[in-house]
């Protein structure tokens, strides 16, 4: 078509991290130093990465950088970066601060702290996002780990303290969010706390705003990644009900595009859930499995999700299921290369774990899983069972 009819999309470093990210995790070094060299000549003056679409992908970023840093540690290269990620650390501050005001009882107000409301992906919509505030936090906390390294220590010190004061509202909001909102009943007959995606909205964001974009706002882009980004602990009370709120609520409602419809989910909800159903690889749920230790839940999401968005003429990915929106979406393939390398190998709590969510229909007798040259935090890795 001409050009004047596409979408002005340019480059989205919201989803092109993951590709990075994916990318590094299955050895392209050279791919995912140069992306990351992209990123950081867009950062303006102040330190906020604008190439377009959320000022959240400054924190998703700064969170990618410090995740290939430890698979590819060099150190001049980061003496090199490092006044880029300590300006981008101080501006992420500076925006906390906007919202730092007491209330006209000399209180704080849930959004005391918060990042000031923006917008996620395709929708319009300003808030105060959970999902954005969970970016901006590990992207912070990620980068001050490798400042940590180089700059001062009673500068380092006072950057942590901030970092820690920020986590702490950003719970503080979610949980009184969740507070105001209804429980909802799960498939036993219990009843779990919501999760709520944005603060304000006492409901589902689907249901308050409606459209396509809604619906993944309450988990494709929801207060889920508060896990796997580690503001929420994978193994609590709050990581429970999160999950199973996930697993027999929102993966059984109707796929997009008429794909999965609600009463067949129902009807066969091991095979048919497990994964959300908009833009299943945005939920990062293999990731909370791993987390919690959920070996068979994560290897059931994995396989899963793969036929939901796999292209069989040529092996990528769409972006929706039933092949729908873009075509080749990199943005999910980079996701699945790192589920792919955590189901192989994984590092947690200074420990390498070697074939933590292997499937055990990968075991019988002649069969072969091998590993060679996989960049890992302890260096190259290789094993063969």
């Amino acid at each position: 078509p001409p050009r004047s009819t596409l979408f002005p999309y340019t480059t989205l470093f919201r989803s092109a991290q993951p590709v990075i990210l994916g990318m590094g995790l299955v050895g392209q070094r050279e791919f995912a130093r140069r992306g990351l060299d992209y990123f950081i000549a867009n950062f303006n003056a102040d330190g906020a990465l604008v190439k377009g679409y959320t000022l959240m992908g400054t924190g998703q970023h700064l969170w990618t950088l410090a995740e290939q840093y430890g698979l590819d540690p060099e150190r001049r290269w980061l003496e090199h970066v490092a006044p880029q990620l300590l300006k981008s650390c101080r501006w992420i501050l500076r925006q906390t601060e906007k919202t730092q005001r007491l209330d006209a009882h000399g209180d704080r107000p849930p959004e005391y702290s918060l990042f000031p409301p923006g917008v996620l992906a395709d929708w319009d919509r300003y808030a105060y996002y959970f999902y954005a505030n969970a970016h901006l936090w590990a992207g912070l906390k990620s980068a001050l780990r490798l400042l940590d390294k180089v700059l001062p220590a009673d500068e380092a010190r006072e950057l942590a303290q901030a970092a820690r004061e920020y986590r702490e509202e950003v719970l503080r909001a979610f949980r009184w969010q969740q507070s105001q909102m209804p429980v909802v009943p799960l498939r036993d007959g219990t009843f779990v706390p919501p999760c709520p995606s944005s603060l304000y909205c006492y409901g589902l964001t689907r249901e308050f705003f409606g459209g396509i974009s809604a619906i993944g706002h309450d988990v494709e882009a929801g207060g889920n990644h508060m896990i796997p980004l580690g503001l929420i602990e994978p193994k609590s009370r709050e990581s429970d009900w999160i999950v199973n709120y996930l697993e027999d609520r929102w993966f059984l409602i109707d796929g997009i595009f008429g794909a999965y419809p609600a009463k067949e989910n129902e009807a066969d909800w091991f095979n048919c859930g497990g994964f959300a159903k908009l833009q299943p690889h945005y939920a990062r749920t293999a990731d909370i499995h791993s987390l919690r230790d959920d070996v068979k839940p994560f290897v059931r999401t994995y396989f899963n999700t793969l036929p939901v968005l796999l292209n069989r003429e040529n092996l990528t990915f769409w972006e929706h299921m039933n092949n729908g929106g873009a075509w080749c979406k990199t943005h999910e393939m980079g996701w699945f290369l790192e589920m792919t390398r955590t189901m192989l190998l994984t590092e947690r709590a200074g420990q390498l774990w070697l074939a933590p969510f292997v499937t055990t229909h990968w075991m019988k007798h002649g069969m072969h899983v091998a590993v060679r040259n996989a960049p890992t935090r302890f260096g190259p890795v290789s094993y063969s069972l």
